[in-house]
């Protein structure tokens, strides 16, 4: 059986549009499992199944180690000596 994951596939959509989107989607595809993230601007019940996440009270530390991660990744990192700086060093000192 297809699975789709189908990220923020229907936000820009007003919510008619949507519906129709999803629904020409379970029509051709009966047997595919579709997992739709993000704000579904259309009706609820086009959904079989629904799952909210959200946040726990101590998810704040998660959040901090990635927003550490990112700074550190742009962080300027210590060029490494090219070959032609070694050479201007003189390589046989």
């Amino acid at each position: 059986m297809p699975s789709f994951v189908l990220g923020d596939a229907t936000d820009a959509l007003d919510p008619p549009s949507a519906d129709v989107m999803l629904r020409l989607i379970v029509e051709l595809l009966p047997l595919a499992g579709i997992v739709l993230i993000g704000r579904h601007p259309g009706s609820a019940e086009i959904f079989s199944r629904r799952l909210t996440l959200e946040r726990a009270a101590d998810g704040d530390i998660l959040l901090n180690e990635v927003y550490a991660r990112r700074q550190a990744a742009k962080a300027p990192r210590p060029r490494l000596l090219s070959v032609i700086d070694w050479l201007r060093e003189g390589y046989g000192r």
